[in-house]
């Protein structure tokens, strides 16, 4: 039987060899955690685009709100916002949200706790979302469809930096525009979903 022995003076120098591979392992890790789109492209499934926009547009048009979700396709999407949206009063408050959401939300800043529960189908058009503590991660869990549009162009974004990791889960389909600023976000649809920058 063989044994290995390793000098004292070559593990100072092994050590920190494994220290290097064990940061660009992180490294690529992260990246591959906040990739802008963590499915695949929203137009290799030109049904489920459809269907997923015509459900989100619907519920936009009941309550008269001029925003229309086929945009986040296009480059530059937040440029083509509609400049009636930002005159509506609900998109220049900030809400704080405790109880089970559903319907149409729409906010500036949207503050939820760290478990956020869906009663039905639930559509945000806000500009950022934000925990109402320290919270690093939440979680939105429930029936129905889910929909987040974030809207705020970056450079009006107050928070930069990571934050931590956003779990969807749901009964029904997902879409999230225009990923939260700092979250990574893992989506578990009864049906399938997108992640959009």
């Amino acid at each position: 039987m063989h044994s290995v022995r390793i000098s004292n003076r070559k593990l100072p120098g092994r050590i920190v060899s494994l220290g290097v591979i064990i940061f660009y392992v992180a490294c690529a890790s992260f990246r591959l955690s906040t990739a802008q789109r963590v499915f695949p492209p929203l137009e290799s499934d030109p049904n489920l685009a459809r269907e997923l926009f015509s459900a989100a547009l619907k519920k936009l048009q009941q309550k008269e709100i001029p925003f229309d979700p086929h945009i986040v396709v296009k480059d530059g999407w937040r440029e083509r916002i509609d400049s009636t949206l930002w005159d509506l009063p609900d998109i220049k408050k900030n809400l704080r949200v405790s109880q089970p959401m559903e319907g149409l939300i729409i906010a500036n800043l949207l503050m939820v706790g760290e478990d956020i529960k869906l009663k039905g189908d639930t559509l945000l058009l806000i500009n950022e979302l934000a925990p109402d503590d320290e919270n690093r991660d939440l979680k939105i869990s429930g029936k129905g469809d889910f929909f987040m549009f974030i809207v705020a162009r970056e450079k009006k974004l107050r928070f930069r930096g990571i934050r931590g990791t956003i779990w969807i889960q749901t009964t029904g389909r997902c879409l999230v525009a225009g990923r939260p600023q700092g979250y990574t976000v893992i989506i578990a649809c009864g049906r399938r979903g997108f992640v959009m920058s």
